[in-house]
């Protein structure tokens, strides 16, 4: 039972013995964090049953990705509230003051933290390889920590500029999903993330349109409209100019739209018939424009834009021709 679970991890967390995660330890704040640490995490966490180990190592990815907050003595006195424990102070109680221990933690975060939770949570994966943390009966004692991590998670990828790092960033994301499917907020942000990217860094397009793609077919409905709204908009703002240089990444952008909107063809209409109309109204107001407008209204229909978007539809249309598709 539940009981017993508990006391079989107060044992072990009395047997693991280091550094204290409530008692002396957040009293004297941030603890230089070490390989030892780290690699003693790992170790419990390849057993799965090791909640200290897992709090631990969330802790330290927090502080690893707030590292000027974690040396900012002033900040820690804030009393903020934060995810894991009573104030930032415990929050991030972790100092790292070595690159390589730096990237010993991340490296090891980003490639197994998804495995780490899927153990300790004892998940098995359900119809169509999927898996459901919220069926844990681990899951409302560890979801505080878990939804810290994700958050951690994306923050971070917001904050990077090497492509690289974002790389890696965004296909841990698209691993973490179902950690994320119970706090909408942070999914908010992660596909907040995902769409900058997609529009802007053309290196990582495809692994954003891949988180993009995933969270509208693990986030329960209505998301998937917001995934909708938010790759069309971004299509729409960074096709203003064609050249040969950004024709290519423009088809595959529009490519990545007409493929997203076939995940829920009902949704795909709404969204279609609403945006379709505010073309057909542009060109309406163009034919229809007083003589002091003229020049404006012409401009807004003759400009890439209006061109780019004419395409994508004439593309999504030809993509999904059958009656019982966009109708």
């Amino acid at each position: 039972g539940g009981d017993e679970e508990e006391e079989e991890e107060g044992e072990e967390d009395s047997a693991e013995g280091g550094d204290d995660a409530e008692g002396e330890g957040g009293a004297r704040g941030p603890q230089t964090l070490t390989m030892n640490m780290i690699a003693g995490w790992a170790k419990a966490l390849d057993k799965g049953d090791s909640f200290r180990a897992l709090r631990d190592m969330v802790r330290a990815f927090e502080s690893a990705c707030h590292i000027d907050n974690v040396n900012d003595a002033a900040k820690q006195k804030k009393g903020e509230k934060g995810d894991i424990g009573e104030d930032d102070s415990v929050r991030l109680k972790f100092r790292i003051l070595s690159g390589q221990v730096f990237e010993r933690l991340m490296r090891l975060c980003i490639t197994r933290m998804d495995a780490f939770l899927a153990k300790y949570l004892e998940l098995k994966p359900g119809e169509g390889g999927k898996i459901n943390p919220q069926s844990s009966a681990r899951w409302k004692k560890v979801s505080p920590i878990v939804k810290a991590y994700v958050k951690s998670v994306v923050s971070f990828s917001d904050t990077l500029t090497d492509p690289v790092m974002v790389h890696m960033l965004l296909r841990h994301a698209e691993r973490v999903i179902p950690y994320v499917r119970p706090f909408p907020k942070v999914a908010r942000k992660l596909l907040k993330v995902a769409l900058r990217v997609f529009g802007a860094v053309e290196q990582n397009r495809v692994q954003a349109f891949v988180v993009v793609r995933r969270l509208a077919l693990d986030m329960p409905h209505p998301f998937i409209e917001s995934c909708y709204k938010g790759m069309y908009l971004t299509y729409v703002r960074h096709v203003k100019f064609t050249n040969p240089n950004v024709l290519h990444g423009q088809l595959f952008m529009a490519q990545c739209v007409v493929e997203l909107f076939g995940l829920d063809m009902s949704a795909a209409y709404e969204h279609s018939f609403v945006y379709i109309r505010q073309l057909a109204i542009q060109l309406r107001g163009a034919l229809t424009a007083t003589s002091q407008k003229t020049k404006e209204s012409h401009q807004a229909i003759t400009c890439w834009q209006f061109v780019n978007s004419l395409l994508l539809w004439g593309r999504m249309l030809c993509a999904y021709p059958a009656e019982n598709q966009l109708k």
